[in-house]
């Protein structure tokens, strides 16, 4: 039987071994109390993350515990306490008592799990891709540019999520297709999750797309063509002072030029200002995809 608040005892002021209720007035007494405070630094970030997942519903009970030494001393988990306090949100808390107070020295020794970890656990498919791509379009949605974002909220993000699913397989098919990967896997999923909503469907993005990947089809002064001149010079460069261009920057290039490709509107040069997911071009204002109907169509030579 699954463990819930309401099955488990609430957790007093003298600790005891086991599975129990943690109050933020417990988690507060036990601060003043029992926490010397002095031996590690308090990582606020830390603390900021593990709120969001209490205040989410995502923090779940492990076999993580708190720790108290034989003289009733916090020397493990003074960053989960904090974030009750902080979230004001009971949760359920493993406890020992009793421990060694040298034993601080081989606390948080071994090697911790990352969000590519979680995500194989859970049988997600694309699991370093679709973890990256999730964490960028969190920051985006949170309005950020940095934070710490915890294996649980992105896995709480993608679950149940089949369109990054079918932006990560998109983007990877893509990938594998081109000859030189000229673009990042990372890049062509974003691409795939942003774009297709206004394009319809994943055949006009590869329209665009595909040309730039593979070399072929494209005509000489096309959108297109300036973008896959331009990564191969990037790629031909490095080394030799072109600066290496980060997934974002490669991103803003790539939506720079398919404005201009779905506009029909002559492309010489991509500038990309800047490196910020939250100033993506083209994504929100962008006009939609042209059908075979309209007056005007995107680069025929290119489709």
């Amino acid at each position: 039987m699954k463990p819930t608040l309401s099955t488990c005892p609430v957790a007093e002021f003298e600790p005891a071994d086991g599975l129990f209720v943690l109050t933020p007035e417990v988690a507060t007494l036990w601060l003043e109390h029992r926490w010397q405070g002095n031996y590690r630094k308090l990582d606020q970030r830390h603390i900021a993350r593990l709120v969001r997942d209490i205040a989410s519903g995502a923090y779940e009970v492990t076999n993580e515990s708190l720790g108290f030494s034989w003289d009733g001393l916090l020397i493990d988990g003074q960053h989960r306490l904090h974030a009750i306090v902080e979230a004001g949100k009971a949760v359920l808390m493993r406890i020992v008592t009793n421990l060694d107070p040298d034993c601080v020295k081989n606390i948080d020794g071994g090697k911790s799990r990352n969000t590519t970890d979680l995500l194989r656990a859970r049988g997600v498919k694309y699991a370093s891709l679709s973890g990256s791509v999730a964490r960028n379009l969190m920051l985006r949605e949170l309005g950020v540019r940095s934070t710490r974002i915890s294996p649980a909220q992105i896995w709480n993000w993608i679950d149940g999520n089949n369109e990054l699913l079918r932006a990560c397989g998109h983007g990877t098919s893509l990938y594998n297709q081109s000859d030189l990967q000229i673009i990042r896997p990372l890049t062509l999923a974003m691409l795939s999750y942003l774009a297709i909503p206004k394009l319809h469907s994943e055949s006009h993005l590869d329209a665009f797309i595909v040309p730039i990947v593979t070399g072929s089809g494209l005509t000489k002064g096309s959108p297109q063509h300036v973008l896959r001149r331009r990564q191969l010079i990037r790629m031909q460069g490095l080394g030799t002072g072109v600066r290496k261009e980060n997934g974002v920057a490669e991103l803003h290039a790539v939506l720079h030029t398919l404005g201009a490709w779905m506009t029909s509107s002559p492309l010489k040069l991509i500038r990309v200002d800047g490196y910020d997911l939250l100033r993506l071009p083209v994504i929100d204002y962008m006009p939609k995809y042209r059908s075979s109907n309209s007056k005007k169509e995107p680069d025929k030579a290119s489709a």
